[in-house]
């Protein structure tokens, strides 16, 4: 078994994030869609939490709070974009103000920690557990709208996020709780494995996304298609009316006004008027 520097796995694992976050970019881009690029923001700021936790490049993320809590509040942002990108993606008010106020009040409660002391890696560790929970949001909402549409992916979606959710509930309290280090230590090394099966599982969030986003505008194209139909025949039918109502004024109609004066000039007996 291949072993690797513990700072060198956050690298490997930060390099798939941004790898896979593009690639769904690249794959949805003439979907032209809020949400797919918030999707992307999000792996991005994911893969930026992991390179600046490896120490890179500004140094240990221990000996530097400030960077701490503006990474912190980066990756609570991400979390919240994931949230927003699937209401966008249901159709659904995104709650712009609401989502703001509640990474606001996270963000300050999880910065005011370090004021009273605590340290880095505690404080890596409340932020773990923090996006989860918003994570928990993300959940509920794509199960929604895989229960509201019938959609399988969206169900799916929700299972693997919610299973990676709970357990980075699980590992950030035994940090948290244990004083264990939640930042790497650049002295140990952890099997290659590890970062590899990280990279398999952004794989299948960003692959399954995708197929959801295909499928959300497959359905929202069939809709619009049968609406169009609806509509077409409607107008001709409207159409048909009107050409029979002009039939009847200029055909029946005139027949009938000229019959009333040969009537009333005497020129029609009563056969011919019956």
């Amino acid at each position: 078994m291949t072993f690797i520097p513990e700072t060198h796995s956050l690298l490997v694992s930060a390099a798939f994030l941004a790898a896979f976050a593009l690639i769904a970019l690249v794959t949805l881009w003439q979907v032209r869609d809020l949400g797919v690029y918030l999707w992307t923001a999000s792996g991005l700021a994911g893969a930026l939490y992991s390179t600046v936790s490896a120490g890179i490049p500004f140094g240990p993320l221990e000996e530097l709070p400030l960077l701490a809590v503006l990474i912190g509040a980066t990756t609570l942002a991400s979390a919240l974009c994931k949230v927003i990108a699937i209401r966008l993606l249901a159709g659904l008010d995104p709650h712009w103000r609401r989502y703001a106020a509640t990474w606001a009040v996270l963000a300050a409660l999880f910065a005011i920690t370090m004021v009273f002391g605590i340290s880095v890696s505690s404080y890596i560790s409340l932020v773990s557990i923090g996006i989860a929970l918003l994570v928990g949001l993300f959940v509920r909402e794509a199960y929604r709208l895989g229960r509201e549409q019938s959609l399988g992916n969206a169900k799916l979606l929700a299972g693997m996020i919610g299973a990676q959710a709970v357990l980075l509930v699980v590992v950030g309290v035994f940090a948290f709780v244990t004083g264990a280090g939640a930042l790497p230590d650049p002295r140990s090394t952890v099997p290659l494995a590890i970062p590899v099966v990280f990279g398999m599982l952004s794989a299948a969030n960003n692959g399954v996304f995708v197929a959801l986003v295909l499928d959300v505008y497959v359905k929202r194209s069939r809709e619009a298609r049968a609406e169009a139909i609806a509509l077409e025949s409607e107008r001709s039918r409207l159409a048909e009316r009107e050409r029979l109502l002009a039939d009847m004024h200029d055909g029946l109609g005139s027949q009938l006004v000229s019959a009333r004066i040969r009537v009333e000039k005497g020129q029609m007996d009563q056969p011919q008027i019956a």
